[in-house]
């Protein structure tokens, strides 16, 4: 098969606690199907994938990807975006409880608490109008906050 290139990694660790995100793709040029796989260099106690297409796209390459992590706080990134572009973004944060987040920058779409310790929220917007940058974060009363971010145009 056709591995997906890797755009955007960011790992945030907190003691034994931590969160990794990334963004990658891959242009399909026939079917309707993939397998997606992906392997671990070590052990994890939650994973979450969101899967996204984006159809009239011959380019796997994103205009611009970018990523934050912070030991307190809420994180934020930055990403050029051209006039009808797409975006993709993805928060994790990890802390002693869990708490909400709330994305700015993109429509939330996915929020998933994967234990009474984490949470991971996706989102993605189309139809941008060009921003150069256009700011993407989280905010959080949660610890070891990550974002990424990237952009096709």
């Amino acid at each position: 098969g056709n591995g997906a290139q890797i755009h955007v990694q960011q790992t945030n660790g907190n003691g034994t606690q931590g969160v990794s995100l990334a963004i990658a793709s891959l242009v399909v040029t026939a079917g309707t199907t993939a397998t997606i796989v992906a392997t671990y260099s070590g052990a994890l106690a939650q994973v979450t994938a969101n899967v996204y297409t984006i159809t009239g796209y011959n380019s796997a390459t994103p205009v611009a990807s970018s990523g934050n992590e912070v030991a307190s706080g809420d994180p934020s990134t930055t990403a050029n975006v051209t006039a009808t572009g797409v975006a993709v973004g993805l928060w994790a944060g990890t802390s002693g409880t869990q708490a909400g987040v709330t994305l700015a920058g993109l429509f939330t779409e996915n929020y998933d608490a994967n234990s009474s310790t984490s949470r991971v929220a996706s989102a993605h917007q189309g139809g941008l109008s060009a921003e150069t940058p256009r700011t993407f974060s989280g905010t959080s009363t949660m610890t070891a906050e990550t974002i990424v971010a990237a952009t096709w145009s």
